[in-house]
């Protein structure tokens, strides 16, 4: 994948393979000792340098142009009490939201963007950090993945700074029923999913 592409809406995926892309890209912690080589790094921070500057929100991407996406999204709001964490040299380096209201019209706008963008037997892995300080649990972040069916957890302690608080890896791939009609979230369900 050329370094130099700004979007993949004109992409040609026999000259330029790939697989992967990371929606929340960062400083790609995740991705240490793994090969990148077939991965697209997007982020909306320029100076996390990613291959695409852009909200994960609204991808700049064809339709059913990947076999995965990983999404590790910040799992902190940033006036809750977690958001010192934040202060410290290390945490610096990652995000937080504004409000639990924008990290829940993040989950719903992705959920449509990544079904968008996933081939049918393509696959989502999500990272969570269960925090319910005002942030998102495992259960919500799961209901708002609606498109989704989980498929393997894998449970972890936390090695960032957010002590015994469990990580979650979950896999997931579209719903069957999305697959069979083509179904998508239309903007007025968006809507009143962020009114409740």
């Amino acid at each position: 994948m050329p370094k130099t592409l700004q979007s993949l809406h004109d992409y040609d995926a026999a000259e330029h393979p790939i697989e992967v892309l990371d929606a929340t890209a960062s400083y790609r912690a995740w991705w240490k000792g793994k090969d990148t080589s077939k991965v697209i790094f997007v982020d909306r921070r320029k100076e996390v340098k990613p291959d695409i500057v852009c909200s994960n929100e609204f991808l700049p991407f064809v339709s059913g142009i990947f076999k995965g996406v990983f999404y590790d999204p910040p799992h902190v709001i940033a006036h809750a009490k977690d958001a010192t964490f934040f202060k410290t040299e290390f945490g610096i380096r990652f995000s937080a939201w504004e409000s639990r209201d924008q990290f829940v019209l993040n989950v719903i706008r992705v959920n449509r963007a990544f079904t968008r963008v996933l081939t049918d037997d393509g696959t989502l892995l999500l990272k969570h950090t269960d925090i319910d300080d005002e942030g998102l649990t495992l259960w919500h972040m799961m209901t708002l993945l609606s498109n989704f069916e989980e498929t393997d957890r894998e449970k972890q302690k936390s090695g960032t700074g957010h002590g015994d608080r469990p990580v979650f890896y979950i896999t997931f791939k579209k719903k069957q029923s999305l697959v069979d009609t083509k179904i998508d979230i239309k903007d007025e369900e968006i809507k009143g999913k962020t009114q409740s």
